[in-house]
């Protein structure tokens, strides 16, 4: 439902520079406004709280978290709604512990909201499903895939995110049994707003009543953004596509070139990607990697396959 979030308060009452010191608040340099931040490092399941001072004399206080880690100590499981109304108590009370400020969690402003949800694929089904995204286009985001793991589609405003919930948990080190098993087989889809532009502007598209957190932070509107992403990416239908190499390649390159690269293919997997460096098989380094390219391009180079150094 919701990953990482930035609830926003502004207040009359200013903290002086000696009472966020004494917080152990840290001074970030701006040309515009005076800024603390106060970042929990020894426990990075807390709240990490922004104060701005700007030039009308208002305070804004930022409460930036992973609702999963405030709940459950680890980000690969995801909240419920009543998780959800959890996660507010524990913040106002953390805020008011640390500031003495009020800091209702419930009548905040939403300010930055990762919306996600996983889907239960397999080990196996996440990585093709990884494969068949990267091939697709956005209207309006571009598009990065990092490491054949990671799919990014970004504006300024918005950014979605794609990637096997597993991998990243063991990436990390020191993962918890929990958040292996929680991990374990998801395919996390992330979408996030990531200003005040990005939440305004899909706060008026779902025709919600303001941008507080009882609006915005709702099963309903996450069920309703991701039915829209998966209806824009045709997600059902790119899980089901089992067209052969062969048949995907020759959408892309046709005639002999298509027929090389299939063949191409099942050499790199009987003897492996570093093929190449045997003289006996006859394939130079710089066509190995125009062949790789040209995989990429096809759809067809599957995650997991190291491309040699």
């Amino acid at each position: 439902m919701v990953d990482t979030l930035q609830l926003k308060h502004c207040y009359i009452r200013l903290l002086s520079d000696d009472e966020l010191r004494k917080l152990r608040a840290v001074r970030i340099d701006s040309r515009r406004n005076r800024i603390f931040v106060l970042n929990p490092k020894d426990d990075p399941t807390r709240p990490r709280l922004t104060f701005i001072f700007t030039p009308d004399g208002i305070m804004h206080l930022l409460v930036e978290c992973s609702i999963p880690k405030l709940i459950y100590g680890y980000n690969s499981g995801l909240p419920n709604q009543e998780d959800i109304y959890e996660a507010y108590e524990i913040i106002s009370r953390y805020v008011k512990a640390v500031t003495g400020l009020d800091f209702d969690a419930v009548t905040a402003t939403v300010s930055i909201v990762h919306f996600a949800i996983d889907i239960d694929l397999g080990e196996p089904g996440a990585y093709a499903a990884i494969d068949r995204l990267s091939r697709i286009k956005m209207k309006g985001l571009s598009k990065l895939v990092y490491n054949d793991t990671t799919i990014y589609f970004n504006r300024k405003s918005k950014g979605i995110r794609i990637y096997p919930k597993l991998q990243e948990v063991q990436a990390k080190g020191k993962a918890t049994p929990e958040a292996i098993d929680a991990a374990r087989g998801n395919l996390r889809f992330e979408y996030c707003l990531l200003n005040k532009y990005g939440v305004d502007s899909h706060v008026k598209k779902l025709g919600l009543k303001d941008s507080k957190a009882t609006s915005l932070l709702t099963g309903d509107v996450s069920d309703r953004i991701f039915t829209e992403l998966f209806r824009e990416i045709d997600f059902p239908n790119l899980l089901t596509d089992d067209r052969s190499n062969l048949d995907k390649i020759k959408v892309r390159f046709a005639g002999s070139r298509a027929m090389m690269l299939d063949g191409f293919l099942d050499t790199v997997d009987q003897y492996g990607p570093l093929f190449y460096k045997d003289p006996q098989h006859g394939f130079k380094k710089g066509a190995y990697y125009r062949a790789v390219n040209d995989c990429r391009k096809a759809g067809v180079w599957r995650t997991g396959r190291r491309i040699p150094e």
